[in-house]
């Protein structure tokens, strides 16, 4: 019986970890292909991410022909309940305190695989306070799901990683159904309360400074380089935008952390609006210019997400360009806006 030496020990140990590496992880990845970078499943795999992975899939495999992007606002929206008031399918795309370079990755990618969607796009206050680049780390939002996806990618970032590896035995643990959509609705979530609403803006007060990072600096440079760049670049894709209401506190807020923030804030709405003017395959709707609707405490389950009721009404707003911001009306709009805001910083 022949000896192993420690040598050649180690070097079927090292043969082994290669072919395990080089051959077996992609093998295993590619045939569960957990993200369904290469093909539909019929898992519900999308479960196992963030929303800024599953969205891949909901846009390569989906037939829709609307694309609802946006916050943690867009929550609200039933998926149904739009498709039927906008006589077409409509898939929400919802990326928590996401940045403007992440949402327009997210959307270009998808004009790619549906050439032909129109782009409901909310524009959030915050979105806009992070600098035109800003992308979160990797592991939180996959760039090169979005981007221009090379074969490196591919090998290294997802056939070969070990945590796709684990993706993918998660995977094979999970019962076969059929990818259902992600609906929440939240018309019938609690209220919020005064005392809640409270505590938030006392918080922005004492901190003088936003849970997130944001600088008004970066308010029309971010809209600039990737929003008004998409609306240039596809001109046969119809883009709605619309100002999302959220409550009257989460604005107040921003008038403690940012010095001047009242001026700022009505000046990016001022330049988004007329900008709008310009492009023939844009509209913009404000619903923040509403008293009624963002001081209501009824209207919102915390101090920024509104319920799933104001979500409809917006929707039936856009179908019937109710709100909608015209030449005529944005000077209206902003100093109805204005007043609005002076009226509860007082």
């Amino acid at each position: 019986m022949k000896i192993i030496t420690p040598k050649k020990f180690f070097l079927i140990i090292t043969l082994l970890s290669s072919l395990i590496s080089i051959i077996i992880i992609p093998s295993v990845n590619y045939l569960i292909d957990p993200l369904q970078f290469f093909r539909e499943s019929k898992k519900n795999a999308h479960r196992l991410y963030q929303s800024r992975y599953k969205h891949y899939q909901r846009i390569k495999y989906s037939n829709f022909d609307y694309l609802l992007m946006g916050t943690s606002m867009v929550n609200a929206f039933d998926e149904a309940y739009a498709s039927k008031i906008l006589n077409g399918n409509i898939v929400k795309l919802n990326m928590a305190g996401s940045s403007t370079r992440e949402q327009s990755l997210v959307i270009e990618r998808a004009i790619k695989f549906n050439p032909r969607i129109k782009i409901i796009w909310e524009l959030t206050l915050h979105v806009f306070s992070l600098p035109s680049n800003y992308l979160p780390p990797e592991n939180i939002f996959p760039y090169w799901l979005y981007s221009e996806t090379t074969a490196h990618d591919i090998l290294f970032k997802y056939l070969s990683n070990m945590d796709t590896l684990k993706k993918s035995i998660k995977v094979l643990k999970m019962p076969k159904v059929k990818n259902d959509q992600i609906i929440r609705n939240t018309a019938h979530e609690t209220a919020l309360t005064p005392h809640v609403a409270n505590v938030y803006l006392n918080r922005h007060k004492l901190m003088k400074k936003d849970i997130f990072p944001s600088d008004p600096r970066y308010l029309n440079d971010s809209y600039s380089k990737n929003i008004l760049y998409l609306i240039k670049k596809y001109k046969n894709n119809e883009f709605i935008l619309f100002f999302s209401p959220q409550s009257i506190y989460y604005f107040l807020g921003y008038l403690y952390i940012w010095k001047d923030g009242k001026n700022k804030i009505l000046s990016f709405k001022k330049n988004v609006m007329e900008s709008s003017f310009k492009h023939k395959n844009l509209q913009l709707f404000d619903f923040q210019s509403n008293k009624k609707l963002i001081s209501n405490l009824n209207n919102y389950i915390d101090p920024v997400h509104h319920n799933g009721k104001i979500a409809e009404y917006i929707i039936k707003s856009i179908k019937s360009n109710k709100k909608l911001v015209t030449i005529k009306n944005y000077n209206n709009l902003l100093n109805t806006f204005e007043a609005i805001l002076t009226e509860r910083s007082d």
